[in-house]
């Protein structure tokens, strides 16, 4: 940033000096310069100094391009950097002021076992306590319902219903299918009303 500020003030002082030298006072009338280039050839303006420090203002304007090319470059790497780090999320901007102060909503994780148990981002909870951990989500929340094959069906709809009810519509659905069987997954999937 501070090249390129430089390399700004070094153009616009050779601009300044250019229109300060060639104003028309100081500029040979034209049958001159035509006289000037039929005895020495078209190189007579550069002995006049008509095109002194043009050269250079070129190259200043070449190198202050390429270095604002550079400045995006090391940008976008720290960006990636950043990103790296920290992880998509933490780095998107809040969608209004409204969202900036509300604390953002989150996935609640939600284990149902084969033998009755039911977890509540790793923390074993009754439906109650899973109740309590979805309003404490708010409504953008997700739901990510992670259970055997073997888990009865009523017990996975109480689940559903209960995020339902407390607004939850993002879905996430995991199915471990035992020793024998593979698992499945569904992610993100809506959740359908009744």
């Amino acid at each position: 940033m501070h090249l390129i500020a430089a390399s700004s003030v070094v153009a616009g002082a050779i601009v300044l000096e250019r229109l300060f030298a060639l104003r028309r006072s100081a500029v040979a009338p034209s049958a001159l310069v035509e006289a000037l280039d039929a005895s020495f050839g078209p190189r007579s303006l550069d002995a006049l100094g008509l095109r002194r420090n043009l050269p250079l203002l070129a190259a200043v304007a070449n190198v202050a391009t390429l270095l604002g090319l550079l400045g995006t470059v090391f940008g976008m790497l720290e960006a990636f950097d950043q990103i790296a780090v920290l992880g998509v999320s933490e780095l998107a901007p809040a969608a209004g002021a409204a969202s900036a102060e509300a604390s953002p909503p989150r996935n609640v994780v939600v284990v149902l076992r084969e033998d009755g148990g039911l977890f509540v981002d790793d923390r074993p909870a009754d439906l109650a306590g899973l109740s309590a951990h979805l309003d404490a989500a708010g409504t953008g929340a997700a739901l990510e319902l992670r259970a055997d094959q073997r888990v009865p069906h009523g017990r996975v709809v109480e689940v559903l219903d209960l995020a339902r009810a407390r607004g939850i519509h993002e879905l996430g659905i995991a199915v471990v299918a035992g020793p024998q069987g593979g698992a499945t997954s569904s992610r993100n999937a809506p959740m359908r009303s009744k």
